[in-house]
Protein backbone atom coordinates (compact mmCIF):
# COMPACT_ATOMS: atom_id res chain seq x y z
CA UNK A 1 0.00 0.00 0.00
CA UNK A 2 2.48 2.53 1.31
CA UNK A 3 5.08 1.90 -1.99
CA UNK A 4 2.11 3.62 -4.43
CA UNK A 5 1.25 6.34 -1.93
CA UNK A 6 2.30 10.32 -2.56
CA UNK A 7 3.88 9.47 0.75
CA UNK A 8 6.38 6.87 -0.66
CA UNK A 9 6.99 9.41 -3.68
CA UNK A 10 7.21 12.99 -1.52
CA UNK A 11 11.14 13.08 -1.83
CA UNK A 12 11.37 11.79 -5.87
CA UNK A 13 8.18 13.27 -7.37
CA UNK A 14 9.51 15.26 -10.69
CA UNK A 15 7.63 18.21 -9.84
CA UNK A 16 8.80 18.35 -5.68
CA UNK A 17 12.16 18.46 -7.51
CA UNK A 18 11.69 21.28 -9.57
CA UNK A 19 9.99 23.18 -7.81
CA UNK A 20 12.62 23.07 -4.90
CA UNK A 21 15.27 23.96 -7.03
CA UNK A 22 16.61 20.37 -7.53
CA UNK A 23 16.57 20.21 -3.34
CA UNK A 24 17.90 23.69 -3.02
CA UNK A 25 14.98 25.62 -1.33
CA UNK A 26 16.41 24.07 2.09
CA UNK A 27 12.94 25.34 3.93
CA UNK A 28 10.97 22.71 1.62
CA UNK A 29 12.96 19.48 2.44
CA UNK A 30 11.81 18.39 6.23
CA UNK A 31 8.27 17.41 5.40
CA UNK A 32 9.48 15.32 2.53
CA UNK A 33 11.54 13.53 4.13
CA UNK A 34 11.42 13.91 7.80
CA UNK A 35 12.76 12.43 10.93
CA UNK A 36 10.35 10.65 13.60
CA UNK A 37 7.45 12.88 14.39
CA UNK A 38 6.42 10.66 17.03
CA UNK A 39 9.60 12.15 18.86
CA UNK A 40 8.42 15.64 18.16
CA UNK A 41 5.33 17.70 19.66
CA UNK A 42 2.52 17.61 17.11
CA UNK A 43 2.01 20.88 14.70
CA UNK A 44 5.99 21.33 14.92
CA UNK A 45 7.86 21.05 12.12
CA UNK A 46 10.03 18.48 11.75
CA UNK A 47 13.60 18.52 10.87
CA UNK A 48 15.48 16.57 7.09
CA UNK A 49 16.34 13.34 8.42
CA UNK A 50 20.62 12.64 7.02
CA UNK A 51 20.02 8.95 5.39
CA UNK A 52 16.95 7.05 3.24
CA UNK A 53 15.75 10.26 2.59
CA UNK A 54 14.68 8.87 -1.23
CA UNK A 55 11.94 6.98 0.51
CA UNK A 56 10.20 9.84 1.41
CA UNK A 57 7.81 9.87 4.27
CA UNK A 58 8.26 6.36 5.22
CA UNK A 59 7.19 3.98 8.36
CA UNK A 60 9.91 5.54 10.24
CA UNK A 61 9.09 9.11 9.76
CA UNK A 62 5.28 8.30 11.26
CA UNK A 63 5.44 5.23 13.06
CA UNK A 64 9.46 5.28 14.99
CA UNK A 65 9.57 6.28 18.66
CA UNK A 66 13.26 5.30 19.78
CA UNK A 67 14.43 2.09 19.21
CA UNK A 68 10.79 0.69 18.57
CA UNK A 69 7.61 1.46 16.69
CA UNK A 70 4.23 2.68 17.24
CA UNK A 71 1.00 1.36 15.75
CA UNK A 72 -2.53 -0.23 16.22
CA UNK A 73 -1.27 -4.32 16.81
CA UNK A 74 1.23 -4.59 19.38
CA UNK A 75 4.48 -7.17 18.38
CA UNK A 76 7.75 -8.26 19.63
CA UNK A 77 10.96 -8.29 17.37
CA UNK A 78 14.20 -6.33 17.51
CA UNK A 79 11.66 -3.53 16.45
CA UNK A 80 9.15 -4.08 19.00
CA UNK A 81 5.63 -2.08 18.13
CA UNK A 82 3.84 -0.63 21.17
CA UNK A 83 0.38 0.32 20.99
CA UNK A 84 -0.17 3.63 19.69
CA UNK A 85 -1.77 6.60 22.39
CA UNK A 86 -3.79 7.91 19.94
CA UNK A 87 -1.40 10.28 18.29
CA UNK A 88 -1.66 9.06 14.72
CA UNK A 89 -5.03 9.38 14.68
CA UNK A 90 -5.36 12.93 15.64
CA UNK A 91 -4.98 15.91 12.73
CA UNK A 92 -2.71 17.70 14.91
CA UNK A 93 -0.24 15.08 13.77
CA UNK A 94 -1.06 15.24 10.35
CA UNK A 95 -0.48 18.89 10.76
CA UNK A 96 3.14 19.00 11.24
CA UNK A 97 3.38 19.27 7.71
CA UNK A 98 -0.19 19.57 6.16
CA UNK A 99 0.03 23.13 7.81
CA UNK A 100 -2.62 24.90 5.90
CA UNK A 101 -5.11 22.18 5.89
CA UNK A 102 -5.09 21.91 9.54
CA UNK A 103 -5.51 25.81 9.74
CA UNK A 104 -8.65 24.89 7.70
CA UNK A 105 -9.58 21.87 9.92
CA UNK A 106 -9.95 24.20 12.92
CA UNK A 107 -11.20 26.99 12.01
CA UNK A 108 -13.82 26.23 9.60
CA UNK A 109 -14.69 22.50 10.04
CA UNK A 110 -14.75 22.72 13.48
CA UNK A 111 -16.70 25.47 13.74
CA UNK A 112 -18.86 24.10 10.89
CA UNK A 113 -20.20 21.48 13.13
CA UNK A 114 -23.55 20.73 14.47
CA UNK A 115 -24.19 20.64 18.46
CA UNK A 116 -23.25 16.53 19.10
CA UNK A 117 -21.79 16.00 15.73
CA UNK A 118 -18.44 14.04 16.18
CA UNK A 119 -15.52 16.01 14.14
CA UNK A 120 -13.99 13.47 11.37
CA UNK A 121 -10.00 12.90 11.39
CA UNK A 122 -7.87 13.45 8.44
CA UNK A 123 -7.45 9.39 8.49
CA UNK A 124 -11.06 8.75 7.69
CA UNK A 125 -11.02 9.87 4.71
CA UNK A 126 -7.01 9.67 3.65
CA UNK A 127 -6.58 6.31 5.55
CA UNK A 128 -10.18 4.48 5.13
CA UNK A 129 -10.20 1.09 6.89
CA UNK A 130 -9.42 -2.01 5.74
CA UNK A 131 -9.56 -5.58 5.73
CA UNK A 132 -6.21 -6.81 5.19
CA UNK A 133 -2.27 -8.29 6.67
CA UNK A 134 -0.39 -5.76 8.74
CA UNK A 135 2.41 -7.17 6.79
CA UNK A 136 2.49 -7.21 2.79
CA UNK A 137 5.16 -8.16 0.42
CA UNK A 138 7.05 -11.12 1.52
CA UNK A 139 5.94 -14.84 1.88
CA UNK A 140 5.95 -14.70 5.75
CA UNK A 141 3.00 -12.01 5.55
CA UNK A 142 0.67 -15.08 4.16
CA UNK A 143 0.50 -16.37 8.14
CA UNK A 144 -0.50 -13.64 9.49
CA UNK A 145 -4.38 -13.19 9.68
CA UNK A 146 -6.18 -10.48 7.77
CA UNK A 147 -6.90 -7.66 10.09
CA UNK A 148 -8.74 -4.06 10.29
CA UNK A 149 -5.95 -1.45 9.43
CA UNK A 150 -5.92 1.57 7.91
CA UNK A 151 -5.12 1.96 3.84
CA UNK A 152 -1.39 3.22 4.12
CA UNK A 153 -1.70 3.99 -0.09
CA UNK A 154 -3.35 7.53 0.85
CA UNK A 155 -5.83 8.26 -1.28
CA UNK A 156 -6.70 11.27 -1.91
CA UNK A 157 -9.19 12.26 -4.55
CA UNK A 158 -10.76 8.89 -5.76
CA UNK A 159 -14.69 8.51 -7.22
CA UNK A 160 -15.28 7.19 -3.35
CA UNK A 161 -14.07 10.47 -1.95
CA UNK A 162 -15.54 12.79 -4.21
CA UNK A 163 -19.10 11.35 -4.18
CA UNK A 164 -18.20 12.11 0.09
CA UNK A 165 -16.65 15.13 0.10
CA UNK A 166 -18.89 17.20 -2.73
CA UNK A 167 -22.86 17.81 -3.02
CA UNK A 168 -24.41 18.81 -6.24
CA UNK A 169 -27.34 20.08 -6.86
CA UNK A 170 -28.92 21.28 -10.23
CA UNK A 171 -29.00 21.74 -12.65
CA UNK A 172 -31.43 24.63 -13.41
CA UNK A 173 -31.42 26.13 -16.73
CA UNK A 174 -32.05 29.94 -17.85
CA UNK A 175 -35.07 29.86 -18.76
CA UNK A 176 -36.33 28.07 -16.23
CA UNK A 177 -39.02 25.39 -16.82
CA UNK A 178 -37.09 24.27 -20.25
CA UNK A 179 -35.31 21.43 -19.10
CA UNK A 180 -34.77 18.77 -16.27
CA UNK A 181 -31.55 16.66 -15.11
CA UNK A 182 -33.32 13.76 -17.55
CA UNK A 183 -32.85 15.11 -20.78
CA UNK A 184 -31.49 18.63 -22.58
CA UNK A 185 -33.58 21.53 -22.83
CA UNK A 186 -35.11 22.76 -26.06
CA UNK A 187 -33.72 26.07 -27.93
CA UNK A 188 -34.68 28.25 -30.58
CA UNK A 189 -31.67 28.84 -32.64
CA UNK A 190 -27.91 29.32 -31.71
CA UNK A 191 -29.72 31.07 -28.49
CA UNK A 192 -27.31 30.86 -25.54
CA UNK A 193 -28.35 28.30 -22.29
CA UNK A 194 -27.21 29.25 -18.91
CA UNK A 195 -26.82 26.10 -16.55
CA UNK A 196 -26.57 26.13 -13.37
CA UNK A 197 -25.08 23.98 -10.59
CA UNK A 198 -24.71 24.28 -7.09
CA UNK A 199 -21.36 22.69 -5.37
CA UNK A 200 -21.44 22.34 -1.62
CA UNK A 201 -18.36 21.13 0.42
CA UNK A 202 -20.26 19.06 2.55
CA UNK A 203 -17.46 15.92 3.11
CA UNK A 204 -13.96 17.41 3.38
CA UNK A 205 -12.81 18.95 6.78
CA UNK A 206 -10.60 21.54 4.45
CA UNK A 207 -11.20 23.78 1.36
CA UNK A 208 -11.92 21.87 -1.98
CA UNK A 209 -9.18 22.46 -3.62
CA UNK A 210 -6.39 22.75 -0.90
CA UNK A 211 -2.77 23.06 -0.98
CA UNK A 212 -0.78 25.73 -0.49
CA UNK A 213 2.40 24.38 -2.61
CA UNK A 214 2.19 22.31 -6.15
CA UNK A 215 -0.91 21.87 -8.17
CA UNK A 216 -4.10 23.01 -6.73
CA UNK A 217 -7.42 22.97 -9.20
CA UNK A 218 -10.81 21.50 -9.35
CA UNK A 219 -11.59 21.19 -12.43
CA UNK A 220 -15.32 21.11 -13.26
CA UNK A 221 -16.53 20.03 -16.34
CA UNK A 222 -20.28 20.18 -17.50
CA UNK A 223 -21.86 18.60 -20.86
CA UNK A 224 -24.74 18.76 -22.65
CA UNK A 225 -26.59 15.30 -23.90
CA UNK A 226 -29.20 14.98 -26.28
CA UNK A 227 -31.84 12.44 -25.74
CA UNK A 228 -29.26 9.64 -27.06
CA UNK A 229 -26.33 10.44 -25.45
CA UNK A 230 -24.30 12.06 -27.45
CA UNK A 231 -23.01 15.59 -26.79
CA UNK A 232 -24.26 18.88 -27.83
CA UNK A 233 -22.14 20.95 -26.02
CA UNK A 234 -20.19 21.57 -22.60
CA UNK A 235 -17.81 24.23 -20.92
CA UNK A 236 -15.48 23.36 -18.37
CA UNK A 237 -14.16 25.52 -15.63
CA UNK A 238 -11.40 25.19 -12.85
CA UNK A 239 -11.19 26.16 -8.85
CA UNK A 240 -8.10 27.11 -7.57
CA UNK A 241 -7.02 26.29 -4.10
CA UNK A 242 -4.94 29.52 -4.20
CA UNK A 243 -5.29 32.51 -1.66
CA UNK A 244 -8.70 30.46 -0.28
CA UNK A 245 -10.77 30.22 -2.90
CA UNK A 246 -11.59 26.54 -2.66
CA UNK A 247 -14.88 25.48 -1.28
CA UNK A 248 -15.15 25.67 2.32
CA UNK A 249 -16.62 23.17 4.80
CA UNK A 250 -19.77 23.56 5.50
Amino acid sequence: QWACSPHAESWTDPEFVRRSGDYRHSGCLPCHAPDPLLERPDEETPELRDRDRKHGVDCHACHAVGCGYAGTFESRGAHPVTTDGGRLSRPSFCGSCHQQELDQYESLYLTSLGDGERPESCVDCHMPMRYERVTQGHLLSYIHPRRPIRDHSMPTWTEESIRKAIQIEGPEFDPPGEGSGQTAPKTEGDRALAVRFLLTNRGAAHRIPTGRYGPSKLRIAVELLDAEGAVISGDETSLSGRRNRGLAPG
